[in-house]
């Protein structure tokens, strides 16, 4: 169906009240806003940057926080929905730890949401374990002459800098330390263990805009997957690089994303799946396709911000406007329909159908489905 003509009738609506959340190393900022923008309430407390499995302080700091600001509002915490927003990427291991969270059976964790996205965040990654990771720290140790925790805190930066490798893939992330991480997010989606709240999640078409930063070429793509060249020709064609592009894409990122989204439902677990392909009209048949992260602008809202303003042209908007009222719909409901917007169907594995944000807004039924399945089995044989 065409964006235009759906959009004509949409009048977005703005949820009451917002709360928003700053945390991080130095200070914590939690300010309650109305529909107009005016600035209700506001708390401050100190750090809430989770860096360790002591998860429940930094939770306690964002809680205190929260609740100051909606006292300064005259609010109690029974009139707020929250939701978990992530975007894989720099922060992937925001993203990880939103899967442990959903995964996790702790007290901690339960309850503490009552809606999750993510966006372009994978989920079917192996993790390592602690006594992996405290083996690898003990070699890098031994390689930099460092005998204990003293002799590693001197050394200088820029011999850990020169001693550092690219990213890898699988190669950075949570590890399964058996206290916060009990298992890979793959595995607690397996097993039916996520949190039971509604679940939108997606990629985007040109995910491989990521290939330069994990340092992944053709052969490397294949010998992640761990799959025969054969195989891969027969999905993906010969041309050998732009096979790599799509199998890096559908490996990390739409893959797991449909995998997860079937898992939720199978659950019986609200699940609404999405693929971003939309191009900026200035842009388009000058990109391959929607790069990783390029959705956020639309999500916000906030194209005539951001650095490609100059470009912005009325349809650009349009979407803009269509996608932050769904991503608004789904935090305040846990559904993104409403009247005005196309219908997008919750997710299930034997329809398999999700929502494309393109050129046109559309319900696409087994997308990318051959490759996506045979991506499963390869995946599912090498657990």
């Amino acid at each position: 169906m065409g964006m235009a003509a759906e959009h004509e009738e949409l009048v977005s609506p703005v949820p009451p009240y917002v709360v928003g959340v700053d945390g991080g190393t130095s200070k914590t900022i939690a300010l309650v806003a109305d529909s107009r923008g005016c600035i209700l309430g506001a708390g401050r407390g100190g750090n809430s940057n989770w860096t360790g499995p002591d998860v429940e302080r930094p939770m306690a700091v964002v809680a205190e926080t929260v609740r100051q600001a909606l006292t300064g509002a005259g609010l109690s915490g029974s009139d707020i929905e929250v939701g978990v927003f992530c975007l894989a990427g720099a922060d992937l291991t925001l993203t990880v730890a939103v899967f442990a969270i959903l995964g996790a059976p702790s007290r901690t964790r339960r309850g503490l949401f009552h809606r999750a996205i993510s966006q372009s965040g994978g989920g079917r990654q192996s993790m390592r374990s602690l006594a992996d990771l405290e083996k690898l720290g003990e070699k890098l140790a031994a390689d930099w002459g460092a005998t204990d925790l003293k002799s590693l805190r001197a050394l200088p930066a820029e011999k850990l800098l020169a001693r550092t490798r690219p990213v890898e893939l699988g190669a950075y992330g949570p590890v399964v330390d058996g206290i916060y991480m009990t298992a890979a997010p793959w595995q607690a989606f397996a097993e039916g263990k996520q949190a039971p709240v509604p679940f939108l999640v997606g990629a985007n078409s040109f995910e491989a805009s990521l290939m330069a930063t994990f340092n992944v070429n053709a052969e490397r793509i294949r010998s992640f997957i761990g799959a025969g060249g054969a195989l891969l020709k027969k999905l993906y064609g010969e041309d050998e690089e732009q096979a790599a592009r799509e199998l890096f894409g559908d490996a990390l990122f739409v893959g797991p994303a449909r995998y997860l989204a079937a898992r939720a439902s199978e659950a019986r677990q609200p699940a609404y799946l999405y693929h971003f392909s939309y191009v900026l009209e200035g842009r388009r048949g000058q990109v391959p396709g929607a790069a990783h992260g390029s959705e956020i602008p639309f999500v916000f809202d906030t194209l005539d911000g951001s650095p490609v303003a100059k470009l912005v042209t009325a349809q650009d908007r349009k979407m803009a406007d269509v996608m932050s009222s769904y991503w608004t719909q789904f935090a305040k409901t846990g559904d993104p329909n409403r009247s005005g917007l196309p219908q997008w169907p919750a997710y299930s594995a034997s329809g398999d159908k999700l929502l494309e944000f393109g050129a046109d807004i559309a319900v696409r039924e087994r997308f990318r489905a051959g490759k996506l399945d045979a991506l499963d089995s390869i995946l599912s044989v090498r657990r």
